[in-house]
């Protein structure tokens, strides 16, 4: 059985380096910060976003790597890349407004070959960080907001939805306690997509030029989303484990354009 103790601290690679929390638009060297993957590549992807925006950077790293392009990597913990912040219970959510335009600003002057941007969904906002968007659709406007410049300047853009959210609060300590093929310890891929659309892709069908990668065959099989597949521990809370994320990359680079 995989070692639950080990999948809470399979971070990817920008939680290691500290990436996750680097304002890239304020640095000494805004270009050059957080830049992984093929060093003097004549081709450079973005990964801007929140925490599940992330989740992916090793693969996308990885992929890019091996197709001779660089990966600048902008992202951070609990700020997906809207022009909308939550409500916290005690009022709107501002601290990443800010760093979201200059980092929009930075994209516009380095006019990459390529945007990835993904986020947790507003139902997994409210239910882990207890913050709420009035509705989905507002949500999605935050993003065309801060997408529709990018689109605009010519810039591909490909939004991963996010993967769905695993019931149990704590995948790895269901699995510790249940056994790996418990199905206390599964979701059901209704129970984790959701009844709604995700406002990032309900913002992506309302724009042209966007492109939309859904990872959820990735992740769920027939009707359910195991908690182990393949001897690995899918999610480390509601994220997925870095030892998972990169099973996907080969998927990623196919299906976003990094070849």
């Amino acid at each position: 059985m995989p070692d639950p103790a080990v999948a809470t601290s399979d971070l990817p690679v920008v939680n290691a380096d500290g990436c996750i929390e680097k304002d890239v638009s304020a640095a000494d060297d805004p270009m050059s910060a957080c830049v992984y993957g093929a060093a003097g590549a004549a081709r450079r992807a973005v990964l801007v976003g929140d925490s599940h925006a992330a989740q992916y950077s090793t693969p996308l790293i990885g992929a890019a790597d091996r197709a001779a392009w660089s990966m600048q990597v902008m992202v951070r913990n609990g700020c997906p890349f809207t022009a909308i912040g939550p409500n916290d219970g005690g009022g709107p959510v501002a601290s990443c407004s800010d760093q979201n335009l200059r980092l929009r600003d930075l994209i516009l002057a380095e006019r990459p070959a390529l945007v990835v941007t993904s986020a947790l969904s507003e139902r997994g906002y409210a239910r882990d960080l207890g913050w709420t968007w009035s509705s989905p659709e507002e949500m999605a406007r935050g993003y065309q907001q801060m997408w529709q410049p990018l689109v605009d300047a010519g810039i591909p853009l490909v939004v991963v939805a996010d993967t769905p959210l695993p019931a149990p609060a704590s995948v790895p300590e269901c699995v510790e306690q249940n056994g790996p093929s418990s199905d206390r310890c599964t979701t059901s891929r209704l129970d984790g997509t959701g009844d709604g659309p995700d406002p990032l892709v309900l913002a992506a069908r309302g724009m042209e030029g966007v492109r939309v990668v859904d990872p959820t065959d990735r992740v769920c099989t027939g009707d359910t989303c195991p908690a182990v597949v393949g001897n690995v521990l899918v999610y480390r809370d509601n994220h997925l484990t870095d030892t998972y994320a990169r099973s996907l990359t080969g998927f990623l680079a196919e299906t976003v354009g990094i070849s």
